[in-house]
């Protein structure tokens, strides 16, 4: 009896033996060590990828639109933005504070409007800031603008670009351009003006007598 029963343990040890060798855990083996590196690898391209693309094509496009606009030189027709001030090619004022304004030409106010000067150093026109701040607006929801600026004395040779905003691949043919000359007057020319309307109304006062 007692034969039997270290028989029967001995085949249960044996038995229990070859079975954890045969369950062992495959980390202990230095084959799979080396499988996480080539795991943290794949997981990190693409996060980093998509982040790229769309910076790298929005500055592409920038660049484009500012090459562009660099090369704009002739005048066209007012066929997206309808300037309603200055309501002619030159005007001029005593003030110096000046107003331009504009309304769509269609039902499409989808439209960014530039202000530039023309700077006698470069003999180019540079961006030209309005009273908020800003050379470059959309034209909103309403289809019109109105911006304050501040002139300086003597000729202000203006130009006003305008441009569909969300087009994206934009041609020379698709930038408009308009060229307007406001001079701001000085006091001393004002005081001459005044005088010799006060000289003439009087001269003409004394005639009726």
């Amino acid at each position: 009896m007692l034969k039997k029963l270290i028989c029967t343990l001995l085949v249960f040890i044996i038995t229990l033996v070859f079975g954890m060798t045969a369950f062992a855990d495959p980390t202990d083996s230095p084959k799979p060590a080396s499988t996480p590196t080539p795991a943290v690898t794949l997981q990190t391209k693409p996060s980093f990828t998509p982040s790229f693309t769309p910076s790298a094509k929005t500055q592409a496009s920038s660049t484009k639109l500012e090459d562009i606009l660099t090369e704009v030189t002739n005048e066209t027709k007012q066929f997206l933005v309808t300037i309603t001030r200055p309501e002619y090619d030159t005007d001029s004022t005593y003030k110096s504070s000046y107003v331009i304004s504009g309304v769509s030409a269609s039902t499409d106010t989808d439209i960014t409007v530039v202000l530039q000067v023309y700077d006698k150093e470069s003999e180019s026109y540079v961006p030209m800031q309005n009273s908020d701040g800003e050379s470059s607006w959309e034209i909103g929801s309403f289809g019109v603008f109105s911006k304050e600026l501040q002139l300086t004395e003597g000729e202000n040779k203006i130009r006003i670009l305008a441009y569909k905003t969300s087009q994206n691949d934009w041609k020379l043919k698709d930038i408009q351009a308009n060229k307007f000359t406001v001079t701001l007057l000085k006091s001393g020319i004002k005081d001459i003006f005044k005088g010799v309307v006060d000289f003439t109304l009087n001269t003409i006062e004394k005639i009726k007598f």
